[in-house]
């Protein structure tokens, strides 16, 4: 006996317990056309756009046994076959229309006499799934059981037929909403600035494109557009709290604006740390796009080697036959060889295409580049070695120089004192010998040329004296 949830089987399909059709029908009912005439709850639209279950986008990753073989997708409405393949209701009816057999082991199928119901587990695995709704600006998740509901009783950005009595143009629910009985695609004057609107587009003008429409800030009351106040809002206001610009780095300083631009100014400690963030993150969006040009470079290394081998293939096998006077061969040979090629080349002969010379002169040009690279690098580092050692050796001449010219300047300066004190004796003995001939004319009598000439020989012997040791000191030097 089969197990309590699992159905009997020749059961068909239409009593899936998934939604009748992945394509909900639309309510034939027209709006009225007075707002008066029928309340809100009672209304009803006219479906513009169907739900499309194989369109909608799934929260998270799905499980591999959940979708269909056919179109890759979660099942919508799942059927078994007597193989036991599952399959979409839709997918296996269209495969079966072309060929009467399983898509997977190509057993025969006969179309909805041979169709189950699949396990109720599968069931409820494809209810619990999370799915996002289709409608462009909702950002409503629930599980994929309730988004039909959502769908056509509750999203305000499902598209529905205008509420005019002659329109047949799509509006979203939410703008139905404002004007029931009344055609929303008639243009109306702005009463601010008396713009010809689109009366389905009044409250967007009104948001972001009416200048005539003033506001009043709630938090630092300056009066503007409205539609600069949200920007106003969100950049300019000094009394919203805002966060640090260096957030994103961990910063987390959440404070009026006017206060968080003046700790901006004063240096955030994490300035740095954002900026070192955005660089890595510069960095890693380079090596990307590098590591996906290395990717397309050896593809396209690879796909040469390949025409290359092949061309290489086809000439030995031409040559081989040409030894035997197959010309027929040959021929054949040759045409299959240019066939391998791609035309792009516009090359027939065995060195290669123009691509592959070009790459090869390229490399070859590279090649010679980082020798002279090394070679520049050589030159500087032994430059560079020779003007240490040129300054090395010009450092300790400089220094023997000095030594000297201290040795010198020091002779000097004795020779300078020596000169001084024979100065002063020649001086003093100069005036001793004055003293005494004086004295010794006047005691003896004598002429006075006797002892002018005696004092001048006297001190002539005294200067040649000092004269004669004068040389014998520098001899000595």
């Amino acid at each position: 006996m089969p197990p309590p949830n699992t159905p009997e089987e020749g059961a068909l399909a239409t009593a899936s317990s998934e939604p009748s059709s992945p394509e909900p029908a639309p309510v034939p009912l027209t709006a009225p056309n007075s707002p008066s005439a029928i309340g809100f709850a009672e209304f009803k639209y006219i479906f513009i756009t169907k739900l499309d279950y194989q369109a909608i986008e799934y929260v998270g990753e799905v499980d591999d046994t959940l979708l269909c073989p056919v179109c890759r997708t979660p099942f919508i409405s799942p059927i078994t076959t007597p193989c036991g393949h599952t399959f979409c209701r839709e997918c296996i009816d269209r495969a079966l229309e072309t060929q009467s057999t399983c898509p997977i082991d190509r057993q025969r199928i006969r179309k909805t006499r041979d169709y189950h119901l699949c396990p109720l587990i599968i069931k409820e695995q494809l209810d619990r799934l999370m799915v996002k709704c289709p409608n462009k600006g909702c950002n409503h998740q629930c599980p994929r059981e309730h988004l039909e509901g959502h769908y056509k009783r509750r999203c305000d950005f499902t598209l529905v037929q205008c509420t005019g009595p002659d329109c047949v143009k799509p509006i979203t629910r939410r703008v139905a909403r404002k004007r029931l009985g009344g055609c929303m695609h008639d243009e109306v004057d702005c009463r601010h600035c008396g713009d010809k609107v689109c009366s389905m587009e009044l409250d967007s003008h009104y948001d972001n494109d009416c200048m005539g429409r003033v506001a009043v800030c709630s938090d630092c009351r300056q009066v503007m557009p409205n539609p600069s106040m949200t920007r106003h809002k969100h950049e300019d206001c000094p009394k919203v709290d805002a966060p640090c610009k260096w957030h994103s780095a961990g910063c987390r300083v959440f404070k009026r604006r006017e206060l968080v631009k003046k700790h901006e100014a004063e240096g955030c400690s994490f300035e740095v740390i954002s900026r070192m963030l955005q660089q890595q993150a510069e960095d890693r969006k380079r090596l990307d796009e590098m590591a996906r040009h290395v990717a397309r470079c050896e593809e396209r290394h690879a796909r040469r080697e390949a025409r290359r081998a092949a061309r290489a293939q086809a000439h030995a096998t031409a040559h081989g036959i040409n030894n035997n006077n197959d010309h027929r061969s040959i021929e054949a040979t040759h045409s299959a060889a240019h066939s391998a090629e791609p035309s792009s080349d516009g090359d027939g002969d065995v060195g290669g295409s123009t691509e592959d010379y070009v790459l090869a002169q390229f490399e070859r040009l590279e090649s010679e580049l980082e020798i002279l690279r090394q070679q520049s690098r050589d030159m500087d580092a032994r430059q560079s070695h020779i003007i240490l050692q040129h300054a090395a050796h010009f450092s300790d001449q400089i220094a023997e120089i000095g030594s000297k010219v201290g040795v010198v300047n020091m002779h000097l300066s004795w020779l300078m004192s020596l000169q001084r004190q024979s100065r002063s004796s020649t001086a003093a003995a100069a005036i001793a010998g004055a003293a005494a001939s004086v004295a010794s004319g006047s005691s003896s009598g004598a002429r006075p040329g006797s002892s002018d000439g005696s004092g001048w020989r006297y001190s002539g012997d005294d200067r040649r004296y000092s004269e004669g040791g004068r040389p014998e000191s520098l001899h000595r030097l």
